[in-house]
């Protein structure tokens, strides 16, 4: 049985209009990235907004923040840099990826690397520093995969990216080759992966969370188990890395919160209306609370701040 939920400890209600993406920096403040192409700073001591910008003019994706750059990349492949200086933002590097679908990206700071959807089904390997592409991922022509739809940087040597068709694909980053791959349901939106427990998992827009794994030694993606939800539909799914929970952002407008460990349901947060777009998870304890918290935003126009399990 589900424990009795738990209530946010904070709601932000600006009326920006529907947040797709978010990312903390330096643990005390929140960037959300908007449908209308605008990034707002949300400072986590005064629980207010103290900065906002216009990026684009098209939604955008996802955004990143490394120690002096926000990325951004928007709908229609827009990639942007913008350097932090004393007197705000100032864009630094801009290129254009040419993807028309609904992919984010991902990077790593440690290892100055940004994978980011290209055109319809590759990925571009940037750097995160120029945002000169070192190479592609390119799917085989005859391999009928969709549209890419999430990517997931591993480490220095793994990557995975799954494809709207169903096909998820572990690339190896020395080579830039497929080492395995394996069809799960059509339409996923959302991966992740943890690499200490060797195990993953897909929101798509059916009504099961699928788990899986990986094996380098023989090439193969092999399928775990299927958690069943009630409601179809997950947009995001995220492991926190304290590797205590993970949690799942719904069409419906639910976060599920899981046990990393045991799989089981803990709780279910219904405090948003519409789509759950993005989860983040600060990377240490945000003074104001005393505790490590997640954010979560939706096509409501909220972003609500929650201390659970710690």
């Amino acid at each position: 049985m589900a424990l009795l939920p738990p209530d946010p400890v904070f709601t932000f209600n600006q009326r920006i209009g529907p947040v797709n993406s978010l990312c903390f920096h330096h643990h005390e403040r929140l960037f959300a990235g908007t449908q209308k192409g605008q990034v707002y700073l949300f400072d986590l001591q005064t629980n207010r907004s103290t900065f906002n910008m216009t990026i684009g003019e098209n939604p955008l994706l996802s955004i990143r923040h490394s120690e002096d750059y926000l990325f951004s990349m928007e709908k229609g492949g827009t990639f942007k840099q913008n350097q932090l200086t004393n007197s705000g933002y100032k864009l630094a590097n801009e290129i254009q990826q040419e993807h028309t679908g609904f992919c984010g990206f991902d990077c790593s700071s440690e290892d100055n690397i940004i994978l980011a959807p290209k055109d319809e089904n590759c990925i571009s390997v940037l750097s995160l520093d120029t945002l000169k592409e070192i190479h592609k991922l390119t799917v085989p022509p005859d391999t009928q995969t969709g549209p890419i739809s999430c990517v997931k940087y591993l480490n220095m040597h793994y990557a995975l990216a799954a494809y709207s068709c169903g096909y998820v694909m572990l690339w190896d980053l020395r080579s830039y080759k497929i080492l395995a791959e394996e069809r799960f349901n059509d339409c996923i939106t959302s991966i992740d992966y943890d690499l200490v427990t060797n195990r993953g998992i897909i929101g798509s827009a059916c009504d099961k969370i699928e788990l899986f794994s990986f094996n380098t030694t023989d090439a193969k993606i092999s399928k775990k188990a299927d958690l069943q939800i009630k409601n179809p539909g997950v947009n995001c799914v995220k492991i926190r890395k304290d590797l205590k929970v993970f949690v799942s952002g719904g069409f419906d407008g639910r976060l599920r919160v899981f046990s990393w460990k045991s799989k089981r349901l803990l709780t279910v947060l219904s405090e948003h209306k519409g789509n759950l777009m993005d989860i983040a998870f600060s990377d240490g304890p945000v003074s104001f609370w005393k505790a490590n918290i997640m954010a979560a935003s939706g096509s409501d126009g909220k972003i609500t701040l929650w201390d659970i399990y710690n």
